[in-house]
Formats: structure tokens, C-alpha cells, sequence
């Protein structure tokens, strides 16, 4: 009688525990619904049974409420908008240069100066003042185009210290996330809750989707393994270093094709580790693109319309 009533009350105690649990799970959903990075946890009960026969209910595992296969896309979508978020600053800055042409200041206003200096001159070309005339916008349109060359250069080199940053950010992101990795496996296997671990590594994991592009996969003990979208790691058992030094100083002949500018290798820095060329998304993809492309070429047309206004002069 004894025994029958101890085991009616510790199937009643499973079922307050069990209750508590649940509540307790339901609460922190109610208190972190504006965290960020925050999943929705579920309670799932199961029933207890000891010795064959049912004692009670307890609480099988917390579950996040996700969509792993939304949120593969969604970062997919995120690198890719990062990779143009992290251009437009730069295209402001590239705006400011050309200015509209109704400003005093813009090289379209300064070459229509020049040209008109030129065709009054042409009618009278005795005249002192329109000879002063051509000197000074001749000299002005000289000082506005070394202006801006000076200046791709100098956004050049802020996308390549830009990229050095990012880089330190990846070091950083992938040893947290190696440490979550442990954390996770450790707690699992003690049938510890790992929920809350897990949002905080893939918070780690957004913000690293923004800087480069990434694809991953769980392991069945918890692990989470990442690298990019060329193959390299990121994430393993022993998080990869990458590494990237910036230059001192940038001139338009400076470039990472004929080995001017160090590359952005993973591991150890030689030639067969360089993923600059590799890169497929994120913000990382968007500097290199400004710095050994997009520039350049503005800087390439800039040259071309000098050595033409030259040849012009010239002939």
C-alpha cells in the first residue's frame, strides 16, 4: 500500500515538474520575444516508464521553432545584399567626385569652362585676358583631375583597410563559434538544454554570412561545420585563421594581380591559399570588387579623357 502510494505521488510530482518546465519555456518565450536572435522554444513531453510500467511524464527536449531551410536561403540573400551595401558609401563618394553638372566645382563645369576659354581665344587670340583666361581653367581642370585621381586612390586603400577589418571580424566570429561547437557537444551529451547556445551560434553565423559568402552543415552530435562557397573551411574541429595585411599606400599602377597588394589567404600565406579571387557574396566581395575593379576602371577612364583633352591640345 505503502509503495503504491509513493509511486502515485511521484507521478504526480513528474507531472508538476514536468508542468514547471513547460511554463518556464513558455515564459522566457513571452520575456525574449524582441531579443534578437531569439528562437522560439517548444516543450515536448513523453511519457516515463520504469520497469516497464508507466510513472508519470517528463520533458523529452526543448526544440527551437525554426526553418533551417528559410534561413539557408535568407543568408544566401544576406551575403548577397551585403555584397552591395558595402558599395554604396563608396559610390557616394565617387558621386562627389564627378559633382552635378550645374556645380562650380564639378569637372563637367570646369571642362565646359576651359572649352569655352578656348573657342574665345580661337576668335581672338591677341587678346591677353582670354589668353589668362585659358591658363587659369586649363590649370583648374589639371588640379581637379589629379583631385580625383588622388582621391580613387585614397578609396582604394579605405576598401582595403576595410578588408583587413572584416578579416580580423572572421577570426573572431569563428573561434566564438568553435567555442559554442564544444559548448554544445558537452552539454548534449549530459541531455543539457544546448538551445540558447545554439541561437547565439547563429548569431555568430548571420553576422559572418554578411562579411563572406558561407555554406554549412550540423553534424549529428551538434557541430556545425562552415566554410565558403570555393570549399574553403572556416569552421571545424580547429577554426581556420585568416589573414590579410593592408597596404601603406595605393598608386594607380598599385594592384593585387601582379602581387602589390597581399592577398586574403586562409592558413598559411602562400599563392594555392589566396581566396580573394574566390570570393562569391558578402561584404568581403563588394571591397575587393572597389578595390581591384570598380576603381580602377573609373581611374583607367580618367586617364583616358586627360590623355584625349592632351591629344587634342596637341594637335
Amino acid at each position: 500500500m505503502a509503495s503504491g502510494i509513493t509511486a502515485a505521488l511521484r507521478t504526480a510530482q513528474s507531472g508538476l515538474l514536468a508542468n514547471q518546465g513547460a511554463l518556464n519555456a513558455i515564459a522566457n518565450n513571452i520575456a525574449n520575444v524582441n531579443s534578437p536572435g531569439y528562437s522560439r522554444k517548444t516543450v515536448k513531453l513523453e511519457q516515463r516508464v520504469v520497469s516497464g510500467v508507466g510513472s508519470g511524464v517528463q520533458l523529452s527536449e526543448l526544440t527551437r521553432n525554426i526553418d533551417e531551410g528559410l534561413l539557408k536561403s535568407l543568408r544566401l540573400e544576406l551575403s548577397a545584399l551585403n555584397t552591395l551595401s558595402a558599395k554604396e558609401s563608396y559610390y557616394d563618394r565617387m558621386q562627389e567626385l564627378f559633382g552635378s553638372p550645374g556645380d562650380n566645382t564639378s569637372i563637367s563645369h570646369i571642362v565646359q569652362e576651359f572649352t569655352a576659354t578656348l573657342e574665345t581665344l580661337a576668335v581672338t587670340p591677341e587678346k591677353s585676358l582670354e589668353q589668362g583666361d585659358v591658363v587659369r581653367w586649363g590649370k583648374e581642370m589639371t588640379l581637379k583631375l589629379q583631385s580625383m585621381s588622388d582621391t580613387i586612390q585614397d578609396l582604394r586603400l579605405q576598401a582595403d583597410k576595410a578588408i583587413a577589418e572584416d578579416v580580423a571580424t572572421i577570426n573572431k566570429l569563428s573561434t566564438d563559434m568553435g567555442n559554442f561547437n564544444d559548448l554544445i557537444v558537452r552539454n548534449s551529451v549530459t541531455k543539457r538544454d544546448v538551445t540558447d547556445l545554439m541561437d547565439q551560434r547563429d548569431q555568430a553565423l548571420d553576422k559572418m554570412v554578411e562579411i563572406i559568402d558561407v555554406r554549412y552543415f550540423y553534424r549529428n552530435d551538434g557541430d556545425v561545420v562552415v566554410f565558403t562557397s570555393s570549399g574553403r573551411t572556416l569552421v571545424d574541429n580547429i577554426p581556420a585563421t585568416l589573414t590579410h595585411t593592408p597596404a601603406s599606400s595605393m598608386t594607380p599602377t598599385t594592384t593585387h594581380a601582379e602581387g602589390d597588394l597581399n592577398g586574403l589567404y586562409v592558413g598559411t600565406a602562400i599563392a594555392g591559399n589566396d581566396i580573394t579571387n574566390d570570393l562569391r557574396g558578402g561584404r568581403l566581395q563588394g571591397l575587393v570588387q572597389l578595390r581591384d575593379s570598380v576603381l580602377p576602371n573609373l581611374q583607367s577612364q580618367l586617364d583616358e579623357f586627360a590623355a584625349e583633352i592632351q591629344a587634342a591640345l596637341d594637335r
